[in-house]
């Protein structure tokens, strides 16, 4: 990653930084104090997000020629509309396999901010950066510790600290970004 090239894009962007940071903490906080209508919420969304999938998938296998790709994406739709709607329609293991994937896309998140943090290195916003990846990537082990008998409550609180994490790290980066080019 270039550094200049990453802190004049993010120089570019300080509105939509500002705003998302605000946004990830609301969210994040409506998350803790409601933890299980949050765990609800996102297993919902991943059901909606597979079967409107296998939905647009099964449209575009209809403009396939060759039988084994027909086969093959049809399968495909078919495999996403069905867990798509497992989820939406069963909550206790839903929620398991939903607390799973919340998991991995934690630790995938950390891994990313940890990388933006050492192409900031040379700034001060760094460590904010740096310690929301490593918050992300500690909530993704403890997630993942906790299956399955956690999956109900503590799902929607970890979700609830991720978003206030990742918030807080973008609203100090949109501080840090307003001193810098206001000196």
């Amino acid at each position: 990653m270039d550094y200049p090239t990453v802190y004049e894009a993010l120089a570019r962007r300080q509105q939509r930084i500002l705003w998302t940071g605000l946004a990830l903490v609301g969210i994040g906080v409506l998350a803790l104090l409601f933890p299980i209508a949050s765990t609800w919420v996102t297993q919902i969304y991943m059901g909606i997000v597979l079967v409107l999938t296998g939905a647009v998938s099964f449209y575009i296998s209809r403009s396939l020629n060759e039988e084994l790709s027909v086969f093959g994406a049809k399968l495909w739709s078919l495999m996403n509309v069905l867990a798509g709607g497992f989820l939406i329609f069963n909550h206790g293991v839903g929620a398991i396999i939903v607390t799973a994937l919340v998991a991995v896309s934690f630790a995938l998140q950390g891994i990313y901010e940890i990388l933006l943090a050492a192409a900031l290195r040379k700034r001060a916003i760094w460590i904010w950066l740096l310690a929301s990846g490593v918050i992300s990537i500690a909530l993704a082990i403890f997630i993942a510790s906790g299956l399955p008998e956690s999956s109900n409550v503590v799902l929607g609180l970890l979700v609830g600290v991720n978003f206030v994490s990742s918030g807080v790290a973008l609203l100090f980066l949109k501080r840090h970004l307003s001193r810098r080019l206001s000196a």
